[in-house]
Parts: C-alpha cells; structure tokens; sequence
C-alpha cells in the first residue's frame, strides 16, 4: 500500500467518508496550489486535514517534474482515487442508520481485527431484526434474529402454540 494511501486511510473506515475526504482533499489542494474555488470546509474536515500532516502536502506538486517522477496533483489524486476503489470492501447490512462516531469505531475494529486497508459500507436493511449480516467476496452470512428465528421457525411456531393451549 503507497504511503500516500496509507495516511489517507489513517482515520477513514467507510464508503461514504472516503468520498466525502476524497472530495475535501481535492479541493483543498486545488485551493492550495491553483486558487481555485474552494468549497466551505467544516472544522472536522479542517482539522481531518491537519491530521495527515506537512509531509502528506509534500507528495502532490503544480506540475510534474522534470525527471517525470514527480507526478502533479492531479495525476496523484486520481492514483489515490484509483487505490481506493481497489481496497477490499465488506457490506454491513444493518437495520438502523449508524451514526459516524460509532462507524468509526467499527472501522477501527475491523482494521484491527481483521484487515489494515480494509473498508466497509453500510447498507440498510429494515427486514433485520436485531444483529447484521456481512457479505465479504460474494459470501453472504446474516447474523440477525431473523435468519435465527427463520432457521427455527417450526421450533418457535410449536412453542408458541404450547402457549395458547
């Protein structure tokens, strides 16, 4: 993974975000080395920005250089745009809307836990019922109440009826 990655990744777990970043980022940097219109940026993206550091800055230039080993802002942008899109991504179905401090807690365990540039996305599914299912590679595991109670549905049916007899 390219150092470039690697620090943009450094607090950022999630589809969403990573768009949301990548979109502050460009045009911070347009900003910064064309002076171009630049959208209002939040004081969380200010200070997101701030997190990645001096030396970050270094990595994208006006133009190429000499040599043509230095690529410009563009050119890195649409690399780490190009990187992004091939990190592995595991689908969280949940049934609630998650708030982004508790997505950035699961980010940070699953990276911890599983994989360094692992990203997921959160996809809502009201049909669950309590718990979630993960979809990883084309495997599909649902961890819900509803695939328990749908496993048992005979066993939960006959209990319920003991009840009304």
């Amino acid at each position: 993974m390219s150092n470039i990655l690697t620090t943009f990744l450094k607090e950022t777990y999630y589809q969403g975000q990573i768009s949301h970043r990548l979109q502050v980022l460009r045009s911070f940097l347009l900003k910064h080395f064309f002076n171009a219109s630049q959208v209002q940026i939040s004081q969380l993206d200010s200070d997101w920005l701030k997190s990645l550091g001096d030396d970050f800055l270094k990595n994208f230039t006006q133009q190429a250089g000499t040599s043509g080993s230095q690529l410009n802002v563009y050119q890195v942008l649409e690399k780490l745009e190009k990187d992004v899109k091939k990190l592995p991504t595991l689908t969280v179905y949940l049934p609630f809307e998650m708030p982004d401090e508790e997505k950035n807690k699961l980010g940070l365990y699953l990276r911890t836990n599983f994989k360094k540039d692992l990203i997921f996305e959160i996809k809502l599914d009201p049909d669950l019922i309590g718990g979630a299912a993960l979809s990883w590679k084309g495997v599909h595991k649902d961890y819900s109440l509803r695939e328990r109670i749908d496993q048992n549905h005979d066993k939960v049916l006959s209990s319920l009826k003991s009840f009304s007899t």
